[in-house]
């Protein structure tokens, strides 16, 4: 409906989905690694939420070069 290539929405599927992953409290990894350096999750994502941040406009400038560029990931 967009008119964006299937590979882009993918790519922007995979960065999105990466990146909240950090923060994501259902995770066992992210609340089992907390819990295991005694680290409140509270703490943790006081601390990584400005990096997702940062992370998801990175992705957004990178998504918005592969849509001018026309990239459709086929080598």
């Amino acid at each position: 409906m967009l008119g964006l290539q299937p590979d882009v929405a993918v790519q922007a599927f995979v960065f999105g989905d990466g990146f909240t992953n950090l923060i994501s409290p259902v995770l066992a990894w992210t609340v089992g690694s907390c819990a295991m350096v005694k680290v409140p999750f509270h703490k943790w994502v006081k601390w990584v939420f400005p990096k997702v941040l940062i992370l998801l406009g990175i992705g957004c400038v990178i998504i918005f070069f592969l849509v001018a560029v026309g990239w459709t990931g086929a080598w």
